[in-house]
């Protein structure tokens, strides 16, 4: 994925000079194959192709061994995208896939699954957002293949897509240099659940190296190590009726566990 991205970027934004040994693998591998000519938009519909495929590496070798006089004529005639998008593999479960059904079965799946492990109403509108992202049309007329659709934009277009594209569907977190923590979301979804998300997730990988110190001291995010005083060594209560409040011991609170020890420990 992040081989099509520095294909946009050397594109759009040539004047920059790009760390790039990482992602000339993949144009190493066309090389391999016999398939350095192919024009770089038909190199990403086939990388991009090969992503809906859930062994994409043995899927472009497989590929390309099986159709390579055809994947060079497609390209050729100009109707790459036409030929990617129809055709059809044998998936392991005895069924027939394209990129479309791959897409549209993975997003359901998806929502399924995101619907019932975000399904506590402290986290509703982490889940709208979920679901609200997975079926919006970040391609427009272009298909499933978004990287090829970007590719092809003029840079006008291509700034005015990805602008659409963030001031609809945003950033849930967003961690500046310095450890601030901010969302770029539109409005409705603009709630504290996903602050909440984050730091339950530096929590549990806290947990899991069995760390003792809070992660919000570790990563640099506590408000109250900034003003020289930490908070969770105040009364819980105190800590609580604060008008900004720690986020860890909002969330612990939220969860039942205002008194776990690993926000008592003094650090400072």
């Amino acid at each position: 994925m992040e081989y099509l991205v520095w294909k946009i970027e050397r594109k759009r934004w040539p004047e920059i000079n790009y760390y790039d040994v990482p992602y000339r693998i993949v144009d190493f591998l066309f090389d391999y194959i016999g398939m350095s000519e192919l024009s770089v938009s038909a190199k990403l519909l086939f990388i991009e192709f090969c992503l809906y495929n859930d062994n994409p590496v043995a899927h472009f070798f497989y590929f390309s061994e099986e159709h390579k006089a055809e994947i060079l004529h497609q390209d050729q005639s100009g109707a790459s995208y036409s030929f990617f998008k129809k055709i059809v593999w044998n998936a392991k479960g005895g069924f027939s896939d394209s990129v479309e059904t791959k897409a549209k079965r993975r997003r359901e799946q998806l929502i399924d699954s995101f619907s019932a492990c975000y399904c506590n109403e402290e986290f509703s509108k982490a889940r709208e957002w979920l679901v609200f992202t997975l079926n919006y049309d970040f391609t427009s007329s272009a298909g499933v293949f978004f990287f090829y659709s970007l590719y092809n934009l003029d840079p006008l277009m291509l700034r005015l897509k990805l602008e659409s594209i963030f001031n609809d569907v945003g950033l849930p977190v967003f961690l500046s240099s310095t450890g601030e923590k901010r969302t770029l979301l539109p409005e409705r979804f603009n709630t504290s659940c996903f602050s909440h998300l984050h730091i339950s997730g530096l929590l549990i990988k806290a947990f899991t190296d069995a760390e003792e110190e809070c992660p919000m001291l570790r990563y640099d995010l506590c408000p109250g190590s900034r003003e020289n005083h930490c908070w969770c060594q105040k009364d819980f209560l105190q800590i609580l009726s604060l008008k900004e409040p720690c986020p860890m011991t909002q969330l612990l609170d939220k969860l039942g566990l205002g008194e776990l020890p690993i926000i008592r420990t003094q650090y400072l």
